[in-house]
């Protein structure tokens, strides 16, 4: 994954966030001073029915981890080396933050400065 996507044709969430996106960042929501393994992410947005690879998940931790949405410290286990990641913020900032990014990209797709939007 390389950056938000926006799909207008969708409705509600789905206009930006794919099913696992969503329940990846609603779990890590629930409890935003805990920090949980790519297993422990997988497991709960499976037991809430939304089936994907485990691969995915890391993938798209990995991508809020790059956008300042998810942070991670590194432990050590059985095996080498795993992040734990944390959420970094509010809902309100997970909007902002992914607001901010898709009126950049549509400024910049349109040649068109976005800072009287990006004011608000």
């Amino acid at each position: 994954m390389n950056d938000w996507k926006l799909d207008l044709s969708l409705n509600g969430y789905r206009k930006v966030f794919k099913e696992y996106h969503k329940a990846t960042i609603d779990f890590l929501l629930e409890d935003p001073e805990s920090s949980y393994g790519s297993g422990k992410v997988w497991n709960a947005i499976n037991d809430r029915g939304v089936k994907i690879s485990r691969a995915s998940v890391i993938f798209y931790l990995d991508f809020l981890v790059e956008k300042g949405i998810c942070v991670y410290e590194v432990t050590t286990g059985k095996g080498g080396h795993f992040r734990l990641y944390k959420i970094a913020g509010t809902w309100e900032f997970i909007k902002n933050m992914i607001m901010i990014d898709l009126l950049e990209g549509i400024g910049e797709a349109l040649d068109t400065d976005m800072t009287w939007a990006l004011e608000r």
